[in-house]
Formats: structure tokens, C-alpha cells, sequence
């Protein structure tokens, strides 16, 4: 279950820094996120992927009747598998095939249990769409270039975020102790989902073999926290700000 973001006080005089120079960086004076008309719907989509990937996923254990293939089940949907291997993988489906996929006379009586559990992760994914969306417009060279920020960093990275002055005196103490603290905290924990069912092959080999490294090299996973600190925490910051009135997340 990926971790809920920190409750910041955006009053609190060191997070308004961060977030005014983060705004400077994304757009300078005249920017402001609350005026920033691409993020409401960047953050929707980004809510929605997991529940169509989670969908997709019970789709393909074969309890819909449709087949166990992204092959077999396209052909079930009059569709190709390239748009059922996206359905799963990157959570994109049309609400057209979706309403029809709903409509299916064999679909499971508990179909919405699946997605149940996926919901922890949705908030965390229309985060990310918005923080990438940010990180893309500011004007500074963004760490580390993985493509996208993926879960692990975003859990690291509310770790940092939620425990910033232990993390603080721990950099001026060099105290690498607290970084395998954080590491484990985030890697250890099966529940943070830092290697989602979604992930294609491909995604799975790029991520493993950093999370092996921060697992087993304390003096490493100091040194990448404290740069993925120092390039992502004011964008953190800004996308809580961004993002702090949803509802019901």
C-alpha cells in the first residue's frame, strides 16, 4: 500500500521558501500552480491508471470468461493486444471499450475488489503525473533521469519529506545509519509497492537493480538520497501544494 503523503504546513516559513523557489524554477514570477490549467486533468489521469491497469490485470486471470492472452482477450473485444498490453501496463483504456468491457455477460459478481486494492495507490499515481508534469517545465536539470519518477522515489521521497530534520542533522552528521533507516523503511516493506503489478518487464529490469544497491550499500544510498533530495524536494513540495485539496485522498 503506498504510503500516504505528509500533512505539511504550507505557512511554515521553510516550506514556503521551498515552494516559491520551486515556482521560480517551474515559471518564474507569474507562475503559480493554482492557476496552472494543465494540472487538474494531468492529476486524473494519472488517479486512473492504476484502477485500469487493476482492472486489466482481473481481466487477464482468465475470471472474465475472455481468455488468460492480451491476444485472446483483444480478439474477445474486437480490439488489438497492443491496447489490452497498455489497458494493463500504463493503465490507458478508452471509456468506449471500457463501458463495453463492463457490459461483458461473464463479468465476476466481486469485479470491483481488485480495484479496491489498488486504490492506496492512485493518489500516488496522479502525484507523480503532476510532480513529473513540474519537474518538466522547471528550468533546472532534474535528478535522477530514470525517464519519469517512478514509485520508489516518490516513497523516498516522502520519507525525506516526513522525517526532513532528522534527515537534516543526519547530512551534517554524515550518518549514513539513517539513510539505511529510510532505505528500509521504503524497500524492505512490500506494502509501499515500490515495484507495482503493472510495471512491464522492461521497467521492472530498470528499477531492480538501484533498489539492490540502496539495499546493500549504505554509503551509496546516502549519497542518492541527499541528490534526490536536492533535486526533487522543492518540486515535492510544490505538487502537495498542487494537490492538497483533493477531496477525499
Amino acid at each position: 500500500m503506498a504510503k500516504p503523503y505528509p500533512k505539511l504546513d504550507l505557512f511554515d516559513d521553510e516550506i514556503q521558501r521551498l515552494r516559491d523557489e520551486a515556482e521560480q524554477e517551474v515559471g518564474g514570477d507569474e507562475y503559480g500552480v493554482a492557476t496552472d490549467g494543465e494540472i487538474p486533468g494531468l492529476y486524473l489521469r494519472g488517479f486512473n491508471r492504476p484502477r485500469v491497469s487493476a482492472l486489466m490485470n482481473d481481466v487477464l486471470t482468465g475470471r472474465w470468461g475472455l481468455g488468460t492472452t492480451t491476444v485472446a482477450i483483444a480478439d474477445r473485444l474486437g480490439t488489438d493486444h497492443a491496447t489490452i498490453s497498455r489497458a494493463w501496463h500504463w493503465g490507458e483504456l478508452s471509456s468506449d471499450l471500457e463501458g463495453f468491457l463492463m457490459a461483458c455477460p461473464t463479468r465476476p459478481a466481486d469485479w470491483e475488489e481488485p480495484i479496491k486494492k489498488a486504490r492506496p495507490a492512485m493518489h500516488r499515481s496522479g502525484f507523480m503525473s503532476v510532480a513529473d508534469h513540474l519537474a518538466g517545465r522547471a528550468r533546472r536539470t532534474m535528478w535522477p533521469r530514470v525517464g519519469h519518477l517512478r514509485e520508489v522515489h516518490s516513497e523516498l521521497l516522502s520519507d525525506l519529506l516526513e522525517m526532513r530534520a532528522v534527515w537534516t542533522r543526519a547530512k551534517e552528521r554524515l550518518d549514513v545509519r539513517v539513510a539505511r533507516q529510510i532505505i528500509s523503511a521504503v524497500c524492505d516493506d512490500p506494502t509501499r509497492e515500490i515495484l507495482p503489478f503493472w510495471y512491464t518487464k522492461k521497467r521492472t529490469r530498470e528499477m531492480i537493480p538501484l533498489i539492490k544497491r540502496l539495499r546493500v550499500d549504505d554509503r551509496f544510498a546516502f549519497r542518492y538520497l541527499c541528490l534526490l533530495q536536492e533535486r526533487w524536494e522543492r518540486i515535492m513540495v510544490l505538487t502537495l501544494a498542487a494537490t492538497e485539496d483533493r477531496p477525499w485522498v
